[in-house]
């Protein structure tokens, strides 16, 4: 899925767009669209320097997303539930658990998120529950 920007803002004003992963029986990920600014076609999303966008969660039981940044994670400052990045939880705690990034630096990166039981420290799942149930879903994300 592509994001395409429709409209911009301008007079220094951020774009704000937001993106749902919904596991659907650990089987893989609905996209949904959210937002007028972008169209969600794909899992890419093209943004400019200065840029806001978010990527939002479903939670899930007995689960937590864990991500982790690809590439030039440097790209982008992550502004979530904890100060650890690229590699870090998002723990949740209602239906959603929203994942806010600020594009810093022209270039190309990815987020990779994927359903994790017990992760530890790792940036892969630890346990094989959680293994066997994860399926990442990969976030390319391109800032002009």
């Amino acid at each position: 899925m592509a994001v395409h920007r429709r409209s911009r803002l301008r007079a220094g004003l951020g774009v704000l767009a937001v993106i749902v992963l919904v596991p659907s029986a650990f089987l893989g990920y609905s996209w949904l669209r959210f937002g007028s600014t972008f169209e969600v076609e794909r899992s890419e999303i093209v943004v400019d320097r200065g840029d806001t966008f978010s990527i939002s969660t479903m939670d899930v039981p007995g689960y937590r997303w864990h991500y982790r940044g690809i590439g030039d994670p440097q790209l982008l400052t992550h502004k979530g539930d904890s100060p650890k990045w690229p590699s870090s939880y998002a723990t949740g705690g209602g239906p959603t658990t929203l994942h806010t990034f600020t594009a810093d630096t022209a270039g190309h990166t990815s987020v990779s998120f994927f359903l994790c039981a017990q992760c530890g420290d790792q940036s892969e799942p630890t346990d094989e529950r959680s293994r066997r149930s994860s399926h990442p879903q990969q976030v390319q994300i391109t800032v002009r």
